[in-house]
């Protein structure tokens, strides 16, 4: 699947009005960063996906933030942000709210509380072994990390310790999560996804420095 160039300007075109107007983020504009630990145990069936199959700890960053900003007590769509801090650069992985079970995984859900939701990638991402699904879920005051192949159960690949946040709200710019510029290694976004998400996201960042300039 391709997109035309329309489309993605068009898109792009979007975002940045929309960056422009709340002089942040199109969407997601305020979060909560917090300092986190990836536990990974790894995997027993490879997906050719060394971070996924392979056991390890890694040191990350973790954002939480609401899609259209409406304040709390509202539900929103909230936003699961892991930057995964590696020697070789950052490694960023977004993830959303979104129902769980196999049919419906790929579908979008408010919520009240960003610590006591689901979250999927929505979109599954393309890699050696196929498409995969990642997603969170609640466990205590942390979270499993999981894999799903089409059609196929969840499974466990690792726990996600988040410090308790301090209450501060944090800008899209002071963590500016990008899974086009920082992919997990052999986690692929598929190229159609790619192909609106990059354009939309630059034209989203340079809006907002445009607005801080003002």
């Amino acid at each position: 699947m391709t997109l035309s160039r329309a489309t993605t300007a068009a898109v792009a075109v979007g975002f940045g009005l929309a960056a422009r107007l709340r002089r942040a983020a199109a969407l997601h504009p305020l979060g909560v960063a917090t300092p986190a630990r990836v536990h990974r145990h790894g995997l027993r069936q490879r997906t050719g996906v060394a971070w996924l199959d392979e056991p390890g700890v890694d040191e990350a960053l973790v954002r939480f933030s609401r899609a259209v900003g409406l304040p709390p007590p509202l539900p929103d769509v909230h936003g699961l942000g892991i930057r995964v801090l590696g020697a070789d650069g950052p490694a960023d992985l977004l993830l959303s709210t979104a129902l769980w079970g196999r049919l419906v995984r790929h579908v979008l859900r408010p919520a009240w509380s960003p610590r006591s939701a689901s979250y999927t990638c929505v979109v599954p991402f393309d890699t050696p072994s196929g498409s995969l699904m990642v997603g969170a879920r609640p466990e205590g005051e942390a979270f499993a990390l999981e894999v799903a192949g089409r059609g196929e159960p969840w499974r466990r690949f690792a726990r996600l310790v988040v410090a308790a946040p301090e209450q501060v709200p944090t800008r899209h710019e002071e963590l500016d999560l990008d899974p086009v510029l920082h992919p997990v290694p052999d986690l692929r976004m598929p190229a159609w996804l790619a192909d609106l998400r990059g354009p939309a996201y630059a034209a989203s960042r340079q809006a907002r420095r445009r607005a801080a300039g003002d």
